[in-house]
C-alpha cells in the first residue's frame, strides 16, 4: 500500500478506470466489429447485384446477337452480328471473372463453360453462313453468265430448262432436288448442243446440293445455341439464388455476434459497477472516513490523562491511527498541535522576557529615540534626553521644533534616506542626521497625523572626517596635476635633445657614400634613440592610464616584419651581455593583422628587455604561437623566455606594482620600474592579462593571448623604407620658427637637402613679421618659445588675410592630447612631434603642399617590385636542400641570421654571391614579403643546371 493518500486515491481510481477502461475498450471493439461486418457485408451485397444485373443482360443480348447471326442475309451483316456477339461474350466473361473472385463454387465453372460452348457454337455458325452465302452467290452470278437476267427474254428452246432451273433455286429438301434431277435428262437434248452448258446445269445442282446441306446444318446450330443461351441464364440465375442465400446466412451470424457482444457489454458493465461499489466501502468507508473521525475525536477531547493538577502536560498525546499517509500525517499533526500549545505558554513568558531586553537596548542605544505624531512628541528614549539636554519626566507639550530644527527635507516628505538637520540642546546647535519610519497610517483621534519613530544620530565627528576627507582629496589632485605637469614638463625636456640627435641620424644615413659598418652604426644609434623616446613615452602612458585617457589606435600591420623588427632591437642588447636570443614563430600568421603596433611593440620590447636584464648567461626567447583562425580573427599567445635569475612567490606578488622593482640593487638601476605595471595595463586594454611562471635561479616565463583582427586587404603593410631625394615642380620655401637654434639648424640641412628655400626665426614675433615680409609656402613652427609661443602666432598668421592660407605644421615636444587640441584651435593644419621623424613630416608636407616626390632608382613597394634588378640566372640560385636553413629563418623573421645565412652560402659558392647580395639586401630593409617571396621561388623545382 502505497504510503501517500493521494497515490493511494489515484491506485483505487486507477483500478477503477482499468475495469471501466476495458469494458469500454471492449464495448467499441464490439461495435467497431459489427460495423465492419455490416459494411462489408453490404458492398459484398451490392456488389452481387450489380454483377447478377449486369449478367443476365449480357445474357439476353448474347441470345438476341445469336438470333441476328443466324438469320443474316449478307456478309457484312454476318460480320457485325458475330463482332456484337463477341464483345458481349467478353463482358460475359470478365462478370464470371469478377464472380470468381468473390466466389469459389461450381456456378462460376457452369458460366465459364456455357461461354465458352457459346463462343465455338457462334464460330461455326458463323464460318457455315458464310459459306452457304458465298455458294448462293455464285449460284446466282452462274443463272446469270449462262441465262441471262431473269427479266430479260429467253429462247424459246431454253424455257423449259430455265423453268426446271428457277424450281431448283426454290428447292430446300433432299427429295426435291432428286425430283428435279430427274427430270433434268429430257429437257437437256435440245442444249445439249452449246458447249460446257451439261456441266453448267451439274454444277448448278451440286451448288444446290451444298445449299441444303448447310442450312440443314445452320438449322442444327441454332437450335444449340438457343439451348446454350438458356443454360447460361439457368446459370445466371442459379448463381443469384445461390447469392442471396450466402447473403441471408452472413445477415443472420451478424446479428448473432452482436447479440452475443451485448451480453459481454452487459456483463462488464454490472462488474464494474459492483468493483467500484466495493472499492468505495472497503477504501473510502473503512480506510479513510473511518480513520478522520478517529482523529477528529481526539482532536475534540481534552484528554485529561495527559493533564497534571496545574495544567500543564505531564506525558505526550497519542492518537491511535496507524498509517504513513496524509490521516496518518494527521494524526501526528494533532499530536504535535498538543505539544506546542504547550509550548506556546513558554514562549508568551520568553517573549516578555525579550521585550524587557529591547527596551534595556532602545534606553541604552547612543542615537536618540523619538516617537512622535504629527510635531508632538510622544516618547524620548535616554539617549534623546541625554541629546537634547532634557531631563526625565518630560514635560507635556513637547514638540519636534524644540529639539529639530532645518529639516531637509521636511517630515511630511517621503525619503527613504536620513536627513540633515541642526539638533538644538540649550543654546547649543549640532548637527545630526534624522532616520523616519512610519508605524501607522492611522491619524490620531485628534487629528494629528500617523505615528512615527526618528533615530536622531549625532553627525559633529561625521561632517569632520568630510571636511577632512575633501581636504586630501583636493590635495592628491593637486599632486596629481602637479605630477601631470611635471612629466609634461620632462618630457619637453627630454625630447628636445633627442630631436636633434634622431634628426642629425636620418640625415646622415641619407649619405650613400657610407660602407656597411657606418650604416649599421647609425642604424643602431638611431634604434637606441627610438628606444629611448619610448622609455618617454612610457612615463607619460602611466599618467594616461591612470587618469583613464589612454586609447588604442589599431592598424594593419604585418607581422614577419613586426616581429624581425623587435628582434633586431632586442639582439643587440644580449649579444652585448653574450646572451643567445632566438624569434620562434609556431604557425602560418597572417599577411596581416590590425593591432596598435607602438603599444603591442612596447609591451614586448619591455618583457623581452627585462628578459635580458636579469638575465647573465643562456637564452632569451621570444615565441608566438598561432592557436586558431576563426573567420577575421587570429588568437596569438607571445611568450617570452628567460634563463635568468627568476623570482620567489613574494617578489611574484610585487612584480606589477608601478615603481616596484624585485630584485637587488644593483640591477635595479638599469629601470624605473613602470614598465611591467604599464605594460599589463596595455595588454588589458587589448583583451588579455599577462601571465607569469618563475623559478628562482631557473628563470621565467611571461605569456599572454590577444584576438586580433585580420584585415581583408593586407597590401601595403610590410615595412619598405622609401627614401625621398626631392620633388618635382617649382622650388617652394619653408619658414622654421625654434627659439633653439639646433633645431632650426637640423630641420633647415634635412629640408635644403630635398631642394627646398628656407627661412629661420626664434619666437612668434619674429616668424610673423618674416611670414609677412617673404610669404612662405609653409610654416614649421614651434609651440613653446618666449617672446610669443606657437599658438598666438599662429592665431595672429591667420588674422592677416595675406597669411591665412599658409599651411603650418606644429613642431611640438609638447605630445599630449591637450596641446594638440589647442594646437587645431588655433588654426594649425598639422603637428609633427619632436624627435621629428623625416618620413612623418615629408608625407605632411606632401600633402598639405601637394608635392609629388622623386625617390632612388629602384626603391618602390613591396608588393610591386620584391626585388630590383634583372632577374637572377639559375646557377647563381643555390639548390633547394642549401636553401632549408633559409627558409627557416625567413618564417622566424630573424633578420641578423638571415643576412649570416647569406653570407654563408655567398662563401660557400662563388655564383651564389648575386643571390646572397640580394637576400641580404631585403633583409636589411625589412622587406620580408618580397624576401619571402624570392627564398619561395628559389624553392620551386626547376632543372638544375649543373646537369647539362
Amino acid at each position: 500500500m502505497p504510503h501517500s493518500l493521494r497515490r493511494q486515491f489515484a491506485l483505487a481510481l486507477a483500478g477503477l478506470a482499468l475495469i471501466f477502461g476495458a469494458g469500454g475498450i471492449f464495448a467499441l471493439y464490439a461495435v467497431r466489429e459489427v460495423a465492419v461486418a455490416s459494411r462489408q457485408l453490404a458492398e459484398e451485397r451490392l456488389l452481387r447485384v450489380r454483377l447478377a444485373q449486369d449478367l443476365v443482360a449480357e445474357t439476353a443480348t448474347i441470345a438476341l446477337d445469336a438470333s441476328q447471326l443466324i438469320h443474316a442475309d449478307t456478309g457484312i451483316a454476318l460480320h457485325g452480328s458475330f463482332e456484337r456477339m463477341e464483345a458481349h461474350l467478353r463482358n460475359f466473361d470478365a462478370i464470371v471473372t469478377q464472380i470468381s473472385t468473390t466466389n469459389g463454387d461450381l456456378v462460376v465453372l457452369d458460366l465459364h463453360q456455357a461461354s465458352q460452348l457459346l463462343r465455338n457454337s457462334a464460330n461455326v455458325a458463323t464460318q457455315l453462313r458464310e459459306d452457304s452465302l458465298n455458294t448462293e452467290l455464285r449460284w446466282r452470278a452462274l443463272m446469270e453468265e449462262r441465262f441471262g437476267r431473269p427479266e430479260a427474254p429467253a429462247p424459246p428452246d431454253r424455257l423449259p430448262l430455265l423453268a426446271l432451273l428457277y424450281q431448283l433455286r426454290g428447292a430446300t429438301r433432299p427429295d426435291e432436288l432428286e425430283a428435279l434431277n430427274a427430270r433434268l435428262p429430257a429437257l437437256m437434248g435440245p442444249a445439249a448442243r452449246q458447249p460446257g452448258l451439261a456441266a453448267d446445269v451439274r454444277e448448278l445442282f451440286a451448288m444446290r446440293d451444298k445449299l441444303i446441306g448447310q442450312q440443314r446444318v445452320i438449322t442444327g446450330l441454332r437450335d444449340e445455341i438457343r439451348r446454350q443461351s438458356q443454360a447460361m441464364g439457368a446459370a445466371a440465375g442459379t448463381w443469384s439464388t445461390a447469392s442471396a442465400t450466402a447473403y441471408r446466412e452472413a445477415v443472420q451470424q451478424v446479428v448473432e455476434a452482436s447479440e452475443r457482444h451485448q451480453r459481454w457489454i452487459f456483463a462488464l458493465f454490472i462488474g464494474s459497477v459492483l468493483a467500484a461499489v466495493a472499492v468505495a466501502r472497503v477504501f473510502l468507508g473503512h480506510h479513510v472516513i473511518g480513520r478522520l473521525q478517529e482523529v477528529s475525536q481526539h482532536l475534540r477531547s481534552d484528554h485529561p490523562q495527559a493533564l497534571a493538577g496545574n495544567g500543564r502536560m505531564t506525558g505526550p498525546v497519542t492518537v491511535p491511527v496507524q498509517g504513513e499517509d496524509e490521516i496518518g500525517g494527521m494524526a501526528r499533526a494533532v499530536e504535535r498541535f498538543l505539544e506546542d500549545r504547550r509550548q506556546l505558554a513558554q514562549t508568551r513568558a520568553s517573549l516578555e522576557i525579550e521585550q524587557q531586553r529591547l527596551a534595556a537596548i532602545i534606553d541604552h542605544t547612543a542615537d536618540g529615540i523619538l516617537v512622535v505624531r504629527g510635531e508632538r512628541v510622544l516618547q524620548l528614549n535616554p539617549a534623546g534626553e541625554r541629546m537634547f539636554g532634557r531631563a526625565a519626566p518630560q514635560p507635556a507639550g513637547l514638540v519636534v521644533g524644540d529639539l529639530l530644527s532645518d529639516l531637509d527635507p521636511p517630515l511630511d516628505v517621503e525619503q527613504a534616506l536620513p536627513r540633515s538637520a541642526m539638533g538644538q540642546h540649550g543654546e547649543r546647535r549640532f548637527p545630526v542626521e534624522v532616520s523616519v519610519s512610519r508605524m501607522s497610517v492611522q491619524e490620531g483621534a485628534d487629528g494629528e497625523g500617523a505615528l512615527r519613530v526618528l533615530v536622531v544620530r549625532d553627525a559633529t565627528l561625521r561632517r569632520a572626517a568630510e571636511q577632512q576627507l575633501t581636504a586630501a582629496r583636493d590635495a592628491a589632485i593637486a599632486a596629481q596635476r602637479a605630477q601631470t605637469t611635471f612629466l609634461a614638463n620632462m618630457s619637453h625636456e627630454l625630447r628636445t635633445p633627442l630631436n636633434g640627435i634622431l634628426g642629425y641620424t636620418q640625415i646622415l644615413r641619407l649619405d650613400n657614400t657610407l660602407d656597411e659598418q657606418q650604416a649599421a652604426g647609425l642604424k643602431t644609434i638611431q634604434s637606441s634613440g627610438e628606444h629611448l623616446l619610448m622609455l618617454i613615452n612610457d612615463i607619460l602612458d602611466i599618467a594616461k592610464i591612470e587618469a583613464g585617457r589612454l586609447d588604442l589606435v589599431t592598424a594593419p600591420v604585418h607581422p614577419a616584419s613586426f616581429f624581425g623588427m623587435i628582434g633586431d632591437l632586442i639582439r643587440i642588447k644580449a649579444q652585448q651581455k653574450n646572451l643567445e636570443f632566438a624569434l620562434e614563430i609556431h604557425g602560418e600568421l597572417p599577411d596581416a593583422m590590425e593591432i596598435d603596433e607602438r603599444r603591442l611593440r612596447q609591451v614586448l620590447l619591455n618583457l623581452l628587455g627585462n628578459a635580458v636584464k636579469f638575465s647573465d648567461h643562456g637564452q632569451v626567447q621570444l615565441i608566438v604561437h598561432l592557436l586558431g583562425v576563426e573567420d577575421d580573427r587570429a588568437r596569438l599567445r607571445f611568450e617570452v623566455c628567460d634563463s635568468g635569475i627568476g623570482m620567489d612567490a613574494g617578489q611574484l606578488q610585487r612584480l606589477f606594482q608601478p615603481f616596484a622593482q624585485v630584485h637587488d640593487a644593483a640591477r635595479r638601476v638599469a629601470g624605473s620600474g613602470l614598465g611591467l605595471s604599464i605594460s599589463r595595463q596595455l595588454v588589458r586594454m587589448m583583451g588579455g592579462d599577462i601571465l607569469v611562471r618563475s623559478v628562482p635561479e631557473e628563470g621565467s616565463v611571461f605569456w599572454f593571448e590577444l584576438a586580433v583582427q585580420v584585415p581583408q586587404t593586407v597590401a601595403g603593410t610590410a615595412r619598405v623604407e622609401r627614401t625621398a631625394i626631392g620633388y618635382a615642380g617649382a622650388p617652394r620655401s619653408v619658414l622654421i620658427v625654434d627659439d633653439i637654434a639646433e633645431n632650426r639648424e637640423m630641420l633647415a640641412w634635412l629640408l635644403r637637402l630635398l631642394g627646398f628655400q628656407i627661412d629661420e626665426a626664434d619666437n612668434g614675433q619674429t616668424a610673423i613679421a618674416r611670414a609677412q615680409a617673404k610669404r612662405p609656402d609653409l610654416i614649421l613652427m614651434d609651440m613653446m618659445m618666449p617672446v610669443m609661443d606657437g599658438l598666438q602666432a599662429t592665431r595672429l598668421i591667420r588674422a592677416d588675410a595675406s597669411l591665412k592660407e599658409v599651411p603650418i605644421i606644429a613642431i611640438s615636444a609638447s605630445v599630449t592630447a591637450e596641446d594638440r587640441q589647442k594646437w587645431v584651435a588655433s588654426g594649425g593644419n598639422g603637428f609633427e612631434a619632436k624627435p621629428v621623424r623625416r618620413e612623418s613630416l615629408l608625407r605632411q608636407m606632401g600633402e598639405l603642399l601637394d608635392l609629388t616626390w622623386l625617390y632612388r632608382d629602384g626603391e618602390g613597394d613591396a608588393a610591386a617590385a620584391p626585388a630590383e634588378g634583372e632577374p637572377l640566372a639559375p646557377e647563381s640560385i643555390p639548390a633547394a636542400d642549401e636553401l632549408q636553413e633559409l627558409h627557416r629563418l625567413t618564417l622566424a623573421g630573424n633578420m641578423a641570421a638571415i643576412c649570416d645565412e647569406a653570407e654563408r652560402l655567398a662563401q660557400a659558392e662563388a655564383r651564389y654571391r648575386p643571390f646572397a647580395d640580394r637576400v641580404r639586401r631585403l633583409a636589411n630593409e625589412y622587406q620580408v614579403r618580397a624576401l619571402a617571396t624570392l627564398v619561395k621561388e628559389s624553392l620551386a623545382p626547376r632543372s638544375d643546371p649543373r646537369s647539362g
